[in-house]
């Protein structure tokens, strides 16, 4: 596989002008060894450590080591490396001596004789797939061990009906995010951003259904971007997944309460992460055909809610109505008009609905815009996103597909042709 291959020499390129000084060499050579194909890539960098040896091709391995100049960065790119020569049955050596340098050596056997009928099938009849970019010629999840199992199960759910889920990965590590964009490819349309500024700006763009962001990054911090999209009646339907090395239960604690849906700590297993978000997707798909075509109105009140609890509830909605074209309107302003703390809030409707309180702001909005659509056919798409403060009826179309699993333009077709 031509493409997966590119990545492995890439790499080794890459590490070696990192770690070699100006006037150093790095030289590569190509030769036939036997039934090898033998590639070297060798530099007169700062070498490696013989302690670290060992541990370079663990994923997310990283030195501590002040007193050297030497640093592995994340490891991803050469966990990847090995990886991808396994799956070609070939293999991956290192030599190395600080001060001096090192030398990587690739070793392919020729021909394809060594590959199973399965692995040749996997292979042949991709090329278009290649052009297409939607997805890497050996399936990523082999690479990284990703094993048939419940996790593919759900990422088939995911991806059964209708387009691709779309996905945001935020994170300042061009090699993290090479490896998550080919993690993801196969079953998400992937978007990609290098910081929390630009990551919430694409948000507002695109209106992704899922994030997964690194926590430590420049410009803005993930929890800040967490943040950020939580607390917007328009994009507080997203859901967000953090990333971080910072493993203590406060950190862990201090993510969900910037709103984070979940939060996963380096090193991560990647079937883990997977699992998790093609979860928080599919648990999405059930929520929306839970609520697809019930108002807040027609909805029943459980009857273990409580009469103050439906109180509560029914001011909310007189409340949020009330400010239906208030653009500015948001979780502090109904909490100001209920005389609560958002903190008090915000468990309070996690206990009654199962929602946050934007999840709620936006249920009703939306429920709202499915009456009107129905009910009022003299306002058109533009209209209805006005009357209920949409800051544009692109942002109220998403939304409105999102929640109820249909634009809102089919549903006033669809109105048409019943009458």
């Amino acid at each position: 596989d031509s493409k997966q291959l590119q990545k492995v020499i890439f790499n080794l390129l890459s590490n070696a002008f990192k770690y070699t000084p100006n006037k150093g060499s790095i030289t590569v050579e190509v030769r036939k060894i036997s039934s090898q194909a033998v590639v070297s890539v060798c530099d007169t960098g700062t070498g490696i450590p013989a302690e670290h040896i060992s541990k370079i091709f663990e994923r997310f391995y990283q030195t501590d080591n002040s007193s050297s100049s030497f640093t592995l960065g994340t490891g991803i790119g050469l966990a990847l490396a090995k990886g991808i020569m396994n799956m070609h049955h070939g293999k991956i050596d290192v030599e190395s001596t600080v001060g001096e340098g090192t030398k990587f050596t690739l070793s392919l056997p020729l021909g394809n004789r060594h590959f199973s009928d399965e692995e040749m099938a996997a292979t042949e009849g991709r090329e278009s797939v290649i052009i297409a970019e939607a997805a890497p010629v050996l399936p990523f999840e082999q690479i990284v061990g990703v094993e048939d199992s419940e996790e593919k199960v759900v990422a088939q759910e995911v991806a059964e009906d209708g387009d691709k889920p779309a996905l945001l990965l935020v994170d300042d590590n061009e090699e993290l995010l090479s490896m998550l964009e080919d993690l993801f490819l196969p079953m998400y349309k992937v978007y990609t951003a290098r910081n929390g500024r630009e990551g919430l700006e694409m948000v507002r763009q695109i209106q992704p259904d899922l994030v997964i962001s690194d926590v430590m990054m420049p410009e803005m911090s993930g929890k800040e971007l967490c943040y950020k999209i939580k607390t917007n009646v328009e994009l507080s339907h997203t859901s967000v997944v953090l990333l971080t090395a910072q493993t203590s239960v406060e950190y862990v604690v201090e993510g969900f309460m910037f709103g984070a849906d979940d939060y996963v700590t380096k090193p991560f297993n990647v079937k883990v992460l997977l699992a998790r978000c093609n979860n928080l997707i599919k648990n999405k798909k059930r929520l929306v055909a839970h609520y697809t075509g019930k108002t807040v109105a027609e909805s029943p009140v459980p009857e273990i809610i409580n009469e103050r609890d439906k109180e509560l509830l029914a001011r909310c909605v007189s409340i949020i109505k009330e400010n239906f074209e208030n653009q500015d309107f948001d979780v502090t302003v109904l909490a100001s008009e209920l005389c609560m703390g958002r903190s008090k809030l915000y468990m309070q409707f996690k206990q009654i609905t199962g929602l946050t309180p934007n999840e709620f702001i936006l249920k009703v909005k939306l429920d709202e815009a499915m009456l009107m659509l129905k009910n009022h056919p003299e306002l058109n798409i533009s209209e209805i996103s006005i009357r209920l403060g949409f800051s544009s009826p692109r942002y109220f179309s998403k939304c409105f597909k999102s929640y109820f699993g249909v634009a809102p333009q089919a549903v006033r077709s669809k109105k048409g042709e019943n009458n």
